[in-house]
């Protein structure tokens, strides 16, 4: 059983990843963008409730500080893998993970400057992973915290990166510090976590996390870094796996599934004001 949980953890987000809009992101405080089961990434207006169809892919990332630039996961060459993507050259790719072989790539995020981009990469045999991280200036890819079980990264905005993890029946916020290599753990005990973001601020984290009377049911929590109290945000029978903190960190982007079906929401940070995005759509 010493993997069983990690292999459900790789089961879970490759099938969701096949058919809905995991971890949508903001492009703007009145954008996002987010990808269907179709295999398009879109890209919607908060206000208008319009969209469009930026490419082919899945988990779009979009660049905080350079317009139109996105990262993404993409098949190229009959590999999948991380590119960089440039919306006014749309058939122009940067691969950032050419010499991961035999790893696969996923989850890409930039950072707040939007100098940085960070990913994990799987390793199939053992069933742990690595953080890397590319230099976008520098065009540099550089590994850190090898062969650790960890999910999806996201930045704080002082560069540190924010890193669920699972070692053995332990599950772990992590803060890593990547130019002193330190690593500090925000939270750790039995909770299964998904999908944590940082606020804008960098005092606050939102994180998906399962039911423990219920491995059928996610709910979302607040985690106050400077207290270390954490408070449950919603408390629904539908899946709220993951959240993204909007630029003025006054509104969470919700991934979620309800009755089978996938959809992206906006709402408050008291889990009020709840708009569906994707609710008038066929996806």
């Amino acid at each position: 059983m010493k993997y069983a949980y990690l292999l459900f953890l790789l089961i879970f987000f490759r099938a969701v990843q096949a058919q809905s809009g995991l971890h949508p992101k903001w492009i703007s405080e009145t954008e996002v963008t987010y990808y269907d089961r179709s295999g398009k990434i879109w890209i919607q207006n908060v206000e208008s409730m319009e969209r469009r169809v930026l490419t082919n892919g899945s988990q779009p990332a979009p660049n905080p500080k350079r317009k139109g630039v996105y990262a993404l996961r993409k098949t190229v060459d009959g590999k999948s893998g991380i590119v960089i993507m440039d919306e006014n050259k749309p058939d122009d790719f940067l691969r950032v993970d050419v010499d991961l072989e035999g790893l696969n790539a996923y989850h890409p995020i930039w950072s707040f400057d939007g100098n940085y981009l960070a990913f994990n990469a799987e390793h199939r045999e053992n069933k742990t992973s690595t953080l890397y991280i590319y230099d976008y200036k520098k065009r540099k890819l550089t590994s850190y915290l090898e062969e650790i079980a960890a999910g999806a990264p996201s930045f704080f905005p002082n560069g540190d990166v924010l890193l669920p993890t699972y070692k053995g029946e332990t599950f772990s916020l992590l803060r890593f510090n990547v130019k002193t290599g330190e690593t500090t753990t925000l939270s750790s005990d039995n909770t299964r976590y998904f999908f944590a973001d940082a606020s804008p601020e960098g005092d606050r984290v939102v994180v998906g996390i399962m039911d423990k009377n219920n491995a059928e049911n996610f709910d979302l929590w607040l985690l106050d870094l400077k207290s270390g109290k954490r408070k449950q945000l919603t408390n629904t029978p539908n899946k709220e796996f993951s959240a993204r903190w909007s630029p003025s960190g006054k509104t969470l982007l919700v991934f979620f599934e309800s009755g089978g079906k996938f959809h992206v929401i906006t709402m408050d940070t008291k889990g009020k004001n709840i708009k569906n995005l994707t609710a008038q759509t066929n996806d």
